[in-house]
């Protein structure tokens, strides 16, 4: 893994946010076709509660590499944080759709939990009819 990341993260860990933020968008800055970059600014971000910098950093990202589920996962988690539930349903939707196994359950537990909310708050989903995994 490259020493910057590792940085990053043990940044992350320790709780110098700031120093997080700082070195993960300089990374992203310096490497601007690279979608690892701004799926650890937001990771960064989100622990920091920069909540709508978080979103923006992982939905480039998502641009970057829209083929890869891992970040539609943490953007739905981010999302799911924000109270912002059709749009986490969207994206659980879409990794689901995907077929990709490797976020599986991950993704069918804040699926759950989205529709719960959802129904809790009396909120009926949108888009909720897309298929399960089998």
């Amino acid at each position: 893994m490259d020493p910057v990341i590792n940085h990053i993260l043990a940044l992350v860990k320790n709780g110098a946010f700031s120093a997080a933020i700082a070195t993960a968008a300089d990374f992203a800055r310096r490497n601007p076709e690279k979608a690892v970059c701004y799926g650890l600014l937001a990771h960064a971000e989100e622990v920091a509660g920069y909540t709508r910098a978080a979103i923006q950093s992982v939905s480039q990202a998502i641009s970057l590499a829209p083929h890869e589920p891992g970040y539609l996962l943490q953007r739905c988690g981010i999302y799911i944080k924000a109270n912002q539930l059709d749009k986490a349903l969207a994206d659980v939707n879409r990794i689901m759709e995907s077929g990709d196994a490797t976020y599986r359950d991950t993704a069918e537990s804040y699926r759950n939990e989205v529709l719960s909310r959802m129904e809790q708050q009396s909120q009926p989903p949108r888009n909720a009819g897309s298929p399960r995994f089998s």
